[in-house]
């Protein structure tokens, strides 16, 4: 880990989100890439009523969400937040958009990821992390997987995260970010190990 716990998050780094290959992914998140990708059959994904949250390992649910695509308005609502997140961010948004998140960067930060799998109509697969000294160190991974309940378009997104160094880190990167210690930012396309 470069030298830091995994909590430590250098002075002045920011949090960078880095978007990875599908070749790079491994257990839990490639055994429900996978049941997801089976249950798709050629759709840009399976409907919600087919995909069972219980058919995941029982110990990713407490990272797992499930959001509801409202093209109308242009927003999500989380259908389904797990338990860890709510220990993370400090608030229930079961039925909630993320906007609604406390702290609205954020929340805009997730709407915009959730955005790029509705337009890309693809999954996606996300390191989150920060670079010090051009050394990357990921703290997060995420996958972000679409429902369609009519076979073409998006309607829904399942996402789950893996967090490296478990809730904790998670829950002090969100309090730096809220103190205003760190900040989010989208790297392009690249591989999280340079």
């Amino acid at each position: 880990m470069n030298g830091l716990m995994p909590t430590e998050i250098p002075s002045g780094a920011n949090v960078e989100a880095i978007e990875r290959q599908f070749e790079d992914i491994s257990p839990p998140l490639s055994n429900v890439f996978d049941y997801w990708n089976t249950l798709r059959d050629g759709r840009p994904g399976p409907r919600w009523r087919e995909f069972d949250l219980m058919a995941l390992p029982l110990s990713i649910l407490p990272t797992t969400q499930v959001v509801d695509w409202l093209p109308e308005s242009g927003e999500f609502r989380y259908r389904f937040y797990g338990s860890s997140y709510t220990t993370i961010h400090g608030v229930d948004l079961t039925d909630k958009s993320p906007k609604d998140l406390p702290m609205k960067q954020l929340g805009h930060f997730i709407h915009n990821e959730f955005l790029t799998v509705v337009h890309n109509e693809a999954p996606n697969l996300m390191s989150y992390g920060f670079r010090k000294h051009g050394v990357f160190t990921e703290i997060e991974t995420c996958l972000r997987l679409p429902l369609s309940d009519d076979g073409h378009t998006i309607t829904g997104i399942v996402t789950i995260d893996s967090v490296i160094g478990g809730i904790s880190t998670a829950q002090h990167i969100v309090d730096d970010l809220v103190a205003g210690k760190a900040l989010f930012r989208k790297s392009p396309p690249t591989s999280p190990k340079q």
